[in-house]
């Protein structure tokens, strides 16, 4: 007799913070973003493979680096959401003098890394 309204009181503490949960709105985003995953590794076996993994999880890296970083900046009050554009153009920038140059990639990100903010610092100047 004593469990019963133990085992109630459990399950309608479970719905109220399952509710709870749901109530949070970026719930909704995540939830879609796990159907389509499933969907996707049901109809497409490669989507399950390992090598895809590493990629979407190199891919998401760069993006959580430039989100970090602009976390800080927005915390900070130095509000500045122009991450996006100076991303795309180092980009474009580093792709254009790797190609040009013939450099390797390694020697072309590094010395891109040390020339580009030291002419962007000379041109503030």
């Amino acid at each position: 007799m004593s469990t019963q309204p133990t085992i109630r009181h459990g399950i309608s503490t479970y719905r109220a913070q399952l509710a709870k949960l749901f109530q949070v709105r970026e719930m909704g985003l995540i939830a879609i973003v796990l159907i389509v995953a499933v969907m996707a590794a049901i109809v497409v076996p490669a989507f399950r493979d390992s090598v895809n993994l590493r990629e979407m999880l190199n891919n998401a890296a760069v993006v959580a680096i430039v989100a970090i970083g602009e976390s800080l900046v927005l915390l900070s009050r130095q509000i500045d959401l122009s991450v996006g554009t100076i991303l795309g153009l180092s980009a474009f920038i580093t792709g254009s003098v790797l190609s040009h140059l013939g450099l390797s990639s390694g020697v072309g990100v590094v010395l891109i890394a040390v020339l580009l903010p030291t002419a962007w610092q000379w041109a503030a100047d």
